[in-house]
């Protein structure tokens, strides 16, 4: 899963910057549980659209990546997804120190598998959507900076492109605008994009991630 997180940075970067709404919508308490979940190959929870589910809270990460319970719904082919989090603070430190120049900070991610059989490899995801920041270093000892938390991000809806025999995948943005909400007295996160294709049968996998403090998904729950 941590591969997973640190693939094709460099596509991330080159994107479009698009604009963020300044009002979050209202959201309610995390979800408890969600009646009907998919796979959960990776240690990470596979989802429906529509579905949502709780999460343990994790004290060892920081409160902006440890996810306490998600949402999402699907309409025609926007999703929204809803990350609840411990918590959000008004600014983020960006560029810190031990973040190599154009490597992603920061992640909030939804992978979407369009016909539903993902089975723990990154190649099988076709879609993400996702909030994130790339680090920007001029030199080894550019010093860190703090930004906005919610201007900090760019949020985009990407097409990934798979190269089996080079081991790679890049991730291409869709033209159409995606969305970002944040909400700091909810402490919420949410996606809002267009994702050509998807379905009430495609699967779902929310991930978050700081590359220097660790990273959270939904946990499996036991059998």
């Amino acid at each position: 899963m941590f591969r997973k997180l640190l693939i094709v940075a460099f596509a991330f970067l080159t994107a479009a910057c698009v604009p963020i709404p300044a009002e979050p919508p209202t959201a309610s308490e995390p979800p408890q549980k969600t009646e009907q979940l998919t796979e959960c190959p990776g240690g990470y929870l596979d989802m429906l659209p529509g579905q949502s589910a709780s999460d343990p809270v994790l004290g060892s990460l920081p409160a902006y990546i440890d996810i306490v319970g998600v949402d999402s719904s699907l309409d025609g082919e926007t999703l929204t997804a809803v990350f609840y989090l411990r918590g959000i603070p008004e600014e983020i430190a960006v560029n810190r120190e031990g973040v190599e120049n154009m490597h992603l900070e920061y992640m909030w991610t939804v992978s979407i598998d369009l016909d539903g059989d993902a089975k723990d490899t990154f190649d099988q995801t076709d879609y993400t959507l996702d909030a994130s920041y790339g680090a920007r270093r001029v030199s080894t000892d550019t010093p860190a900076t703090v930004r906005p938390f919610r201007t900090a991000l760019r949020v985009g809806v990407y097409k990934h492109k798979h190269y089996p025999e080079k081991n790679e995948t890049h991730l291409l943005e869709m033209p159409a605008g995606a969305q970002l909400h944040v909400s700091h007295e909810e402490n919420t996160l949410t996606l809002i994009g267009r994702v050509p294709g998807i379905t009430d049968e495609s699967s779902i996998l929310f991930s978050t991630f700081d590359i220097l403090l660790g990273q959270d998904g939904v946990s499996c729950r036991p059998s």
